[in-house]
């Protein structure tokens, strides 16, 4: 869903108040364009959205999830380890599979962890980054 007409600031005051006061500990992206934010990639693959904007803007150093990878909106236009990739150097913790939409594949966590290994091997996603996301999840659990 395109919002770049409709979109105003006015909409991340509520969550700029929720993070101030403490009381967000997670954050779901959705897969969202917002060309006045990113005219590239949607919400759940920009790191002007997550890191700059949701992190650095508004302060959030909560753990962030994306929305189902599998969804239409990321499959459509980008490559599964390429959709992998993005999200999490964009920002997010936990990459969601929901794994219903079209065909079910009994892999595909294999899948996901084979990619984000490749990725970190390669060098196209650090490990520091990875450690990031484990700090801020292990930190969540702690407080439950």
């Amino acid at each position: 869903m395109d919002v770049t007409g409709s979109w105003t600031r006015r909409e991340l005051e509520p969550f700029g108040t929720l993070i101030r006061e403490g009381r967000c500990d997670m954050v779901m992206t959705a897969h969202i364009v917002n060309r006045r934010l990113d005219a590239v990639y949607p919400s759940t693959l920009s790191a002007r959205v997550i890191t700059g904007l949701l992190r650095d803007s508004l302060g959030f150093d909560g753990v962030v999830v994306s929305d189902d990878l599998q969804m239409k909106a990321i499959t459509e236009h980008f490559a599964f380890d390429d959709a992998i990739r993005l999200a999490v150097l964009a920002g997010v913790d936990i990459l969601l599979f929901g794994n219903n939409a079209g065909v079910f594949d009994e892999q595909v966590a294999t899948k996901a962890v084979t990619a984000l290994r490749a990725l970190v091997a390669s060098g196209a996603i650090t490990r520091e980054r990875i450690d990031q996301s484990y700090r801020r999840i292990m930190a969540l659990k702690a407080r439950q």
